[in-house]
């Protein structure tokens, strides 16, 4: 699909995968601009192990263990990823207003 028609653009996603079966997912994700966190079990040597080699490889951006509550890694990541994402957003919007306050539009 092309980036206009998309109705969200992937700069704007956060894909949070927690296997393999994620790994085609997370690459178009993250070499079309989106963002990908790798997650894994608490107890999991192996999970941490391949998340550890998604990172090294360059296939995601962030790993953490799959704890989702307020004030662990994970959230700590995804609210540094939500800001990036919505600063990005809100210069967007600034460029394109003040390209049409200057065209006169």
């Amino acid at each position: 699909m092309a980036p206009p028609l998309r109705p969200i653009p992937f700069s704007n996603i956060i894909y949070i995968g927690d296997g393999i079966t994620d790994v085609p997912s997370m690459a178009v994700t993250k070499s079309n601009g989106g963002n990908t966190i790798a997650v894994y079990r608490k107890n999991s040597q192996k999970g941490k192990g391949v998340c550890e080699k998604l990172l090294e490889v360059g296939r995601v951006h962030l790993i953490a263990q799959a704890n989702y509550r307020s004030g662990s890694h994970l959230d700590r990541r995804v609210r540094i990823l939500l800001r990036s994402v919505i600063a990005n957003i809100n210069y967007e919007r600034e460029l394109f207003d003040c390209r049409r306050i200057h065209r006169g539009t």
